[in-house]
């Protein structure tokens, strides 16, 4: 019996955690008080990280991802503590005291524990270096948005590519739900609402109705099936330490300062590890070099992945036939599956008798199928 990751990610939300990314990917943005469609692509290939924004040295914030359910918790967590364990070995460890709840570096390090506890504001409105569970899903978008010059457009189906989509665990929780309840997520679109505004926002993601704008029913296209995708596991990775060093090099300082670690000592040598490694493979620059402010995530290349291969006819790697793209009109070998100028998918079988075709064709020119 296969394991059902989702329905034991959705009950571990109920449990009580302290805690919770590279070319940029293109992340929807869920809109309050508005119907935002979509369309799961591969559940199961959905990962889960805990991120932290966090103020850097330099008085920025930005975000760092502490943890996932592929490396586990990194130095960042590890600094920060156990948040499975009241957050022992970190700076946020706490203990029970004659009055309750006790932070060991509270009274000793003030500044450096309201610092980490709540990004220095008391108020609570800035977050904290604890985190926030993260789950990361592959989507089409149904929605259209404007592009800069003004023009309408619907941008997965004009780059034959995914989204990502990223959720906290109370709308993860309802996602679940929907599943439980409907079935099969790639098989329907969903409607995400959100309301509300801080700590009132309330997250609801059902089965999108008919009559909403944009909603297709029934299962994905071919073409669809054909989208590029995000690599999740990529996406979620942890901030390397060059990153970190680059941004809270005087914080992990001041924490080991504070308890007595080495975890600046541990964190310079994973950073060597890493520039050794990037010089191995030909000093590509790091994706994570960036300021990354709210309005930007981190993201890793998109993975490409092939058009269906159910077709009964071999795409044959080159016909010596040149022609125009249809996408972007840049030269290009008749017989190739994807352009490898824009990387528009070019090529898909039909979804009824299988024939390889145009991804642009209206009608198959030899079954007659009508695609709309």
């Amino acid at each position: 019996m296969s394991v059902d990751r989702m329905k034991q990610d959705q009950q571990a939300n109920t449990k009580t955690d302290g805690g919770a990314p590279k070319v940029y990917a293109t992340v929807k943005e869920i809109k309050s008080n508005v119907a935002n469609i979509f369309r799961v692509v591969d559940p199961d290939g959905y990962k889960k990280c805990w991120k932290s924004w966090i103020i850097c040295d330099d008085g920025k914030k930005r975000a760092f991802i502490i943890e996932n359910d592929i490396q586990g918790k990194g130095l960042l967590a590890r600094l920060i503590g156990d948040r499975d364990n009241f957050f022992r070995g970190g700076i946020l460890e706490s203990v029970k005291g004659n009055s309750g709840k006790e932070f060991l570096y509270e009274k000793s390090h003030p500044e450096l524990f309201q610092l980490v506890q709540q990004n220095g504001d008391a108020t609570g409105k800035s977050g904290s270096w604890r985190g926030k569970k993260e789950f990361v899903f592959n989507v089409i978008d149904r929605d259209m948005e404007t592009d800069d010059s003004g023009r309408a457009l619907n941008w997965c189906q004009e780059n034959k590519h995914t989204k990502l989509i990223k959720m906290g665990a109370t709308a993860f929780d309802s996602l679940v739900d929907t599943r439980d309840n409907d079935g099969n997520l790639e098989d329907y679109d969903l409607n995400y609402q959100k309301k509300g505004s801080g700590l009132e926002t309330t997250h609801s993601i059902r089965r999108a109705g008919a009559a909403s704008v944009g909603v297709v029913s029934g299962p994905m296209s071919t073409l669809e099936k054909s989208y590029e995708k995000y690599n999740t596991e990529k996406e979620t990775q942890l901030a390397s330490a060059y990153y970190i060093m680059k941004y809270l090099t005087q914080r992990f300082k001041d924490c080991d300062e504070a308890m007595g670690t080495k975890f600046f000592e541990e964190l310079s040598k994973q950073a060597e590890i890493e520039k050794a490694e990037w010089e191995k493979n030909g000093g590509k620059p790091y994706a994570e070099d960036k300021d990354v402010e709210d309005s930007v995530v981190h993201s890793s290349e998109p993975v490409s992945t092939k058009a269906p291969t159910n077709s009964k006819e071999d795409i044959k790697p080159s016909s010596g036939k040149i022609v125009p793209c249809e996408s972007c009109g840049k030269d290009v070998d008749a017989s190739a599956v994807t352009c490898p100028n824009c990387k528009t998918t070019r090529l898909a079988p039909c979804d009824k008798c299988s024939k390889v075709i145009s991804a642009f064709a209206k009608v198959c020119p030899e079954c007659g199928n009508k695609f709309e």
